[in-house]
């Protein structure tokens, strides 16, 4: 029975002769566990327009979806039928691009959507703009929350500058001007994200591959600067912090390199972790960074649990649309596709984000449809009820 339990006979062996500690043992199990376990789509959303971005609320009750044609998609979040979404409203505030929609940190009270050239504030009770930021002739292509100082939203723009928004006096604080480290002409601030530690500290990932930290109350020079040498001249198009916020993932260039960081002191230092992909995204022959701004920073959102990572596949009739690694070692465990695959229904996906309430689930968002990934209910119940019969024994 143990041997058909435990899926790691020389695991449990270790723990038998007592070179495995109890929590020790228990956390590789339920990793064990829970890898094992196989997502399958368990409801389809149809959208008009290609899927940017997911957000989940802090409540996990509701999430939002950006798309190309401006739409902010509202979702409520089903509990009762395991994570499926039912459409609440739709609204288009802009007729532009909608890059991300990102609740308030706090509640979901307020709604803060970035567009190509300006930034809104949207009341979710009364759907209304309360505020907007005109950038003008700058590019945005990225935008943060402060989780710790929700007064701040950051945003990351062409011209190598990061602006600060103040939503408390509705004005645009001091700019931030980022170095090009190889002296590119057309450089620009691809990706920016706020510490989930320090509300003070500050992540900006730069056209060249670079990224740079900041202590925003000292912004004349950065606290580090730093690149991979096989993602340098590759644009950062993902930051994204580990649950246990001591690791930072980066994804460069239109093929989403994938890198690990670990964040101490304020400073990143390359973990050598190495995420393989088996795909190959179709790049342009032209080498101007204006394409490669215009292609690849707006579409890549990764999510990120404590053992593994999701990465969207962009590649379209790839036959699979989810890539999921091991958190720690960078091994490829599989890649998730639609039971019933076909040329129509399996999209390349841009975005994926998931919630872990009482049961894990993954949204993705591609060109057609926006997915709900899911446990088959058999699995999920021996799942609680496997590890509800052996909780006493780790405790």
């Amino acid at each position: 029975m143990e041997q058909e339990l435990y899926s790691h006979p020389s695991l449990l062996f270790k723990s038998q002769i007592g070179e495995v500690r109890k929590r020790t043992f228990k956390e590789q199990f339920m990793r064990s566990a829970f890898t094992s376990l196989d997502y399958e789509p368990i409801m389809e959303c149809r959208v008009s327009a290609t899927v940017n971005y997911i957000d989940i609320d802090p409540t996990m009750k509701f999430s939002l979806a950006s798309d190309c044609d401006g739409n902010i998609s509202i979702y409520e979040i089903e509990e009762e039928a395991r994570g499926r979404l039912r459409l609440i409203e739709r609204r288009q505030f802009v007729p532009l691009t909608l890059n991300k929609s990102q609740w308030f940190p706090i509640d979901n009270g307020l709604i803060a959507a970035t567009y190509p050239n300006k930034v809104v504030l949207v009341d979710t009770n009364t759907l209304k703009l309360l505020d907007s930021y005109d950038f003008g002739q700058k590019k945005i292509y990225s935008s943060d929350w402060n989780k710790l100082n929700p007064n701040l939203i950051t945003v990351g723009t062409s011209g190598s500058s990061i602006r600060f928004i103040d939503i408390r006096s509705g004005c645009c604080l001091q700019q931030i001007t980022v170095a090009s480290l190889l002296g590119s002409s057309n450089h620009s601030v691809s990706r920016v994200c706020w510490s989930p530690i320090d509300e003070e500290c500050l992540f900006a990932g730069d056209s060249s591959g670079f990224i740079h930290i900041f202590d925003i109350r000292k912004p004349r020079q950065s606290l580090q600067s730093i690149g991979s040498d096989n993602t340098t001249c590759e644009p950062v198009v993902n930051l994204s912090f580990t649950c246990d916020n001591m690791n930072l993932i980066t994804a460069h260039g239109a093929q989403s390199h994938l890198s690990q960081w670990t964040f101490k002191n304020r400073t990143l230092v390359n973990s050598n972790i190495n995420y393989p992909f088996s795909y190959c995204r179709p790049t342009s022959k032209k080498k101007s960074s204006a394409i490669n701004i215009s292609t690849a920073f707006y579409k890549c959102q990764l999510y990120v649990t404590e053992t593994l990572l999701f990465k969207p596949i962009s590649v379209p009739n790839f036959g699979s649309e989810i890539c999921v690694y091991d958190l720690k070692n960078g091994e490829r465990l599989r890649t998730l596709s639609p039971t019933t695959w076909n040329p129509d229904n399996c999209m390349n996906v841009h975005c994926v984000t998931g919630f872990h309430r009482d049961y894990p689930v993954l949204i993705s968002g591609s060109k057609r449809y926006i997915r709900v990934w899911g446990l088959e209910n058999n699995k999920k119940d021996a799942e609680q009820r496997t590890n509800q019969y052996h909780e006493d024994d780790w405790c």
